[in-house]
């Protein structure tokens, strides 16, 4: 092994960076083992493939004492020699040949245009009268989408906020929600669903399921009573013991019952918990193995989330001994049950608004009233005034019932102490049947509030990979490494202030998306924030994002984006230009959590260099967590 010079000339023309290499062989500044690096490339994996994206990025490893060539064009290499470099692809065949040391690697890229990649419904479905239709497209980004139902038609718009969709990829899900004429006393068939997508030129079109709307079923609406004093409703409800159902995992999702194709659980139903008793009416889909249930409640679960059992419950569920106690940090109402029957939480007053397939976005929170239902509940306690006294929270209750869908109902009205201040609660069914709910107080500002910081990624996660070159050397950032850094940022602000802060090593430590609620849930925390930097499929992309989920962490979201955004278009960027894109309802599994407050804010784009360069800069990094910080005390100081 080793190299031969054939001749002095030869070496003075120092070939490849060879002699220059060899004098630092002998200077003791370059080992013998790096004499048979050769270039090894992790991505792309294939030498000869065909794809549907926009660009391939060249990312892998060399012996930096010799320079690699991409179709001739020197690489700038990080001093360890690794090299990151995004390359556009054409319409057709695309070759590149990779030089280092004499050798060369060859790639043959076929790029394809395929507009549309997927669409759905995809399959036939049967849905009630008046219900919601989620259609939704996997298309090239920047496209124009549309579906036609029943000789209407529907725009889709480019969606995100979900753990599913690639960042970086030239496709996006486009989504939008179609209503479904009323019911009649005949099934009506709406026909197929057809969806167009055009890019640059060109046009595709996929058809998909057909539509049937089910015979009409009378829709009688929810008989309210109110009641200042006792409930005592003497009726007696009976439902089929054969259909009865225990919920065997907890915090079961629920589903929205009048939306079919919504993949997520809805953010307005509380997760069930665990031995909670409930009625199947009917299932999704209506024939084979179920998917779903209905149940006689209202809710729609995962057949997988609960059991078929025989059991006693037969409604009429009686609540009694009601106690309420609070600390500076929560408020705890404990009741006792008959037994284990479902509830949820609500607000109002509320109003949601659809953007392309997402049904629950708000243009603020802003509630007066937390109701929590109680089904198949005919008997309550009364609430003395007093219980509610110096309570931080809640100044009052009240007592409503109704029946729904023949579900007799119970809703407890606790008025809030401030509008649109609510920080979550954690509720739960005990071993000898209480029913716990525990709501976080607000907060005092910083002091002795708890807060979970989630560095995004970590061990054996990356996240997103981009570059920038500095001084001739190209410098290579994982996501993870800056979520880490901006996560140790905020925990030092807030424990300063005076703070009680759980961080999660991500860093050491291989955390699932589960496992990171988990660990939030196990800590209960006031806030949730989850650390995140963008990536798109643009270079070009630029500013600061933050999603939520649960309608009360909304107001977080917004207060701190709105800081975030102050700083981009006044410090980070100098050219009048709006970097601040918003706050958005998501799907984030990290943020649909209904015990505390829980937002995920993405810092800026890795992808885009200039961008980049100056998310690893010391001041940036600095100036974005006091801005995180200062929208913080914004939304604590809603409560004032």
């Amino acid at each position: 092994s080793g190299s031969i010079f054939m001749g002095y000339q030869r070496m003075v023309s120092n070939p490849n960076n060879s002699t220059n290499t060899l004098v630092k062989y002998y200077n003791k500044q370059y080992k013998e083992q790096d004499l048979f690096k050769d270039l090894t490339i992790q991505s792309p994996a294939n030498t000869t493939y065909t794809t549907y994206e926009s660009k391939v990025r060249f990312h892998g490893k060399y012996d930096p004492n010799f320079d690699v060539t991409i179709n001739g064009t020197k690489i700038i290499p990080t001093k360890s020699g690794e090299f990151l470099d995004d390359y556009e692809l054409k319409i057709g065949a695309n070759s590149f040949v990779l030089k280092h040391k004499g050798k060369s690697i060859t790639y043959n890229i076929t790029r394809k245009v395929k507009v549309l990649k997927s669409i759905s419904p995809a399959s036939d479905i049967s849905v009630s009268g008046g219900s919601k239709v989620i259609l939704q497209a996997v298309a090239y980004k920047g496209s124009s989408v549309y579906a036609t139902v029943n000789g209407k038609r529907i725009s889709l718009e480019l969606t995100v906020g979900n753990d599913e969709t690639d960042r970086e990829s030239s496709y996006g899900t486009y989504g939008g929600v179609y209503t479904v004429p009323k019911g009649t006393s005949s099934v009506q068939n709406l026909g197929r669903v057809k969806i167009v997508a055009s890019f640059e030129g060109f046009t595709e079109t996929q058809t998909g399921g057909n539509i049937k709307i089910k015979k009409y079923i009378a829709y009688v609406p929810p008989t309210v009573i109110e009641h200042p004093e006792d409930i005592k409703n003497d009726t007696k409800y009976e439902f089929d013991l054969k259909s009865q159902v225990e919920f065997v995992t907890n915090q079961t999702v629920v589903y929205d019952v009048e939306a079919t194709g919504a993949e997520y659980g809805s953010p307005v139903s509380y997760p069930v918990p665990k031995g909670t008793i409930d009625y199947i009416v009917s299932q999704e889909p209506e024939k084979g193995t179920p998917k779903y249930y209905i149940l006689q409640s209202g809710r729609k679960v995962r057949a997988g989330d609960v059991k078929k059992t025989v059991g006693k419950e037969m409604g009429n569920n009686h609540l009694s001994g009601v106690n309420i106690s609070s600390t500076d940090t929560s408020t705890v109402i404990d009741l006792s049950v008959k037994w284990k029957s479902a509830f949820n939480i609500t607000f109002n007053p509320i109003n949601f608004k659809a953007v392309g397939d997402k049904l629950y976005y708000l243009e603020n929170f802003n509630p007066n009233t937390v109701t929590i239902t109680f089904d198949y509940t005919t008997v309550v306690p009364k609430i003395p005034k007093e219980l509610f006294k110096d309570n931080k929270l809640f100044t009052s209750s009240r007592w409503e019932r109704s029946l729904v869908g023949g579900v007799p109902k119970v809703m407890l009205k606790l008025t809030l102490k401030k509008s649109g201040v609510y920080y979550g609660c954690d509720a739960s069914y005990s071993s000898d049947g209480k029913l716990s709910f525990r709501f976080n107080n607000p907060g005092d500002g910083f002091k002795g509030m708890k807060f979970v910081l989630d560095p995004g990624h970590g061990k054996g996660d990356t996240g997103a990979i981009g570059s920038y070159t500095m001084d001739g050397e190209k410098i290579i950032v994982n996501e993870r490494d800056l979520n880490w850094t901006m996560a140790n940022l905020l925990k030092d602000r807030l424990v300063a202030q005076g703070a009680t802060v759980e961080m999660i090593d991500s860093k050491s430590t291989q955390y699932s998306l589960a496992q990171r609620v988990a660990f939030a849930q196990k800590r209960d925390p006031a806030i949730y924030i989850a650390v995140h930097h963008n990536s798109s499929s643009s270079s070009n992309s630029t500013g600061v994002e933050t999603y939520y989920n649960t309608p009360f962490s909304k107001p977080l979201a917004h207060s701190i984006n709105n800081r975030l955004g102050q700083y981009y278009n006044q410090t980070f960027y100098t050219d009048g230009k709006n970097r601040n894109r918003g706050d958005h309802f998501s799907e984030f599994y990290v943020t649909r959590v209904h015990d505390f407050a829980s937002i995920l804010v993405e810092y800026g784009f890795v992808n885009n260099p200039t961008e980049l360069k100056k998310l690893c800069t010391s001041n940036y990094q600095k100036g974005l967590a006091d801005a995180t910080i200062q929208g913080l005390k914004d939304y604590l100081d809603l409560a004032r």
